[in-house]
This record gives C-alpha cells, sequence and structure tokens, in this order.
C-alpha cells in the first residue's frame, strides 16, 4: 500500500468530495480518483460511495479513516523523534556544567522522557544524582 494512496484517501474522506480533496493537495482531479480506486482495488473493498452529487464513506471506509489518522498523527511523531535525534537532542551524553564548579552527565534517552538521567561525573562532591 502507498502512503500517497491513503494520503489521497484521506484528504477526500475528510472534504467528502474529490474536487476540494484534489485542490488541498495540488494534484488533478483524475489523478486523485485513480489513486483511490487503485487503493480500493488493493484493499478488495469500495471506501467511497460516490454519486454525481454527494460522496460517502462506507463502513470500510469509516474504518479506514480513523485508523489513516492515527498513523499519520504516529508517522508525524516518529518523524519528529528522528529529526531530534539527527540534532542530537535525544540518544545521546552530554557534558553539562553544574554551577558548582564541575559538570554533570545527562543522558537524553527519549523525546518522550520527561525526566533525563543525570550522573554526577566525579568531580561535583556536593552532588550526588
Amino acid at each position: 500500500m502507498e502512503l500517497r494512496h491513503l494520503r489521497y484517501f484521506h484528504a477526500v474522506a475528510e472534504e467528502l468530495s474529490f474536487s476540494k480533496a484534489a485542490r488541498r493537495l495540488h494534484i488533478a482531479q483524475p489523478a486523485l480518483s485513480r489513486a483511490v480506486q487503485e487503493l480500493e482495488a488493493e484493499l478488495g473493498s469500495l471506501l467511497l460511495d460516490r454519486s454525481r452529487r454527494v460522496v460517502r464513506l462506507t463502513p470500510g471506509g469509516e474504518v479506514l479513516l480513523r485508523e489513516a489518522g492515527v498513523l499519520f498523527e504516529r508517522l508525524d511523531e516518529t518523524v519528529r523523534k528522528v529529526r531530534r535525534a539527527a540534532d542530537y537532542l535525544i540518544g545521546g551524553t552530554y557534558e553539562v556544567p553544574s554551577g558548582l564548579g564541575g559538570t554533570f552527565q545527562v543522558i537524553l534517552k527519549d523525546a518522550c522522557d520527561t525526566f533525563a538521567i543525570v550522573q554526577n561525573c566525579g568531580n561535583c562532591e556536593d552532588f550526588d544524582a
């Protein structure tokens, strides 16, 4: 399943209009319609009831809309974590001045962690983490 097809379906399902979704996605309406049809063929299920004036979700389309929304949220979260890791915000160990004349070692394991692991590097006698 192509992520692009899923994004296209998601836009049509949210707008309940191929023309509005095509404008939102900045693509031609026939290409959008073809992509949704390919997704339906791959899944073996109609996702949208189409008429000349109205587009409605089928029960399968309603399920896919909900699940795709969860998937896109998770994907966005993953992209944020990867970018933070690339910027050395997570998954690293850093020496941080203590203000006590020494340094602490800060270990950030995950962007979602509320607390970092702080270790005394051995030269701050007034503090033991």
